[in-house]
């Protein structure tokens, strides 16, 4: 047994990988990791915007460095491994949190859009997993954190190809953790509904597409981003050390419905 509950839920030494790390959930993530004593590696798109994350989190008494990657593209992947391992090792956790979300109707949406949607949501996170892979499987404990979303349970018009990824995020995250049960590595998926961001402020601003948001969630709310931080928490530590393979919803119960 472990000496107190606080413990299992330590992240204290620990290195934690975050893609899609500079905006919305992903920087709520890292905030709020770096909290509990873990090192962020802080990866996104734009370097300024990487780097001024970084800073607030070691402003507040946190450890992060910043990273760039387009983790739809190969070439960036395999130079952010080679990086991220030479000066740290592989990381304890990864949690591949990376996407978009374009919105319109499938007989109205360009094939290139639905394109970049798969190759980010689903492919990217695939690479990035697997590009890591043959670090991650040589240190029994580590954890796979894929950031799903609950349309990737439920169906959701004008999101047809958004809820296509996050579907196959989730078969992803099954079939993974069986094959790397073995190796004593952890693959989750954790599933958020409408939480309240900058990345959909603009939209939720309309009164009546946030009306109809609210009443397809029992808990008539939008989450609040740090309300997300203690289950990415769960699913890093020791406090989940027997689940793998898992969904973990944190929807306001729309998926209930």
């Amino acid at each position: 047994m472990r000496a107190s509950l606080l413990d299992w839920f330590s992240l204290e030494g620990k290195t934690v990988l975050v893609t899609g790390a500079t905006r919305g959930l992903g920087q709520e993530i890292c905030s709020g990791l770096g909290t509990v004593g873990a090192r962020l590696v802080v990866v996104g798109r734009d370097a300024q915007r990487s780097e001024s994350v970084c800073t607030a989190i070691t402003e507040a008494g946190g450890d992060a460095v910043p990273a760039v990657c387009d983790i739809s593209d190969e070439e960036q992947i395999e130079a952010l491994v080679d990086d991220v391992v030479g000066r740290y090792g592989a990381p304890d956790v990864l949690v591949n949190n990376a996407g978009i979300a374009p919105q319109g109707s499938l007989l109205d949406m360009p094939a290139d859009t639905i394109r970049s949607t798969l190759d980010t949501n689903l492919l990217g996170t695939i690479l990035v997993t697997r590009a890591f892979g043959p670090h991650l499987v040589q240190r029994p404990g580590t954890a796979v954190i894929n950031i799903g979303s609950v349309d990737g349970v439920v169906g959701t018009p004008g999101l047809v190809a958004y809820c296509a990824s996050k579907g196959g995020v989730v078969q992803f995250t099954r079939a993974l953790a069986a094959e790397w049960a073995r190796f004593g590595v952890r693959v989750n998926c954790l599933c958020p509904g409408y939480f309240s961001t900058d990345i959909n402020a603009e939209q939720l601003a309309d009164p009546e597409l946030l009306g109809k948001v609210l009443r397809r969630i029992p808990l008539r709310r939008l989450g609040q981003p740090d309300e997300l931080v203690p289950s990415v928490l769960y699913l890093a530590t020791a406090a989940s050390q027997y689940v793998t393979g898992q969904l973990l919803l944190v929807d306001g119960g729309e998926s209930a419905r």
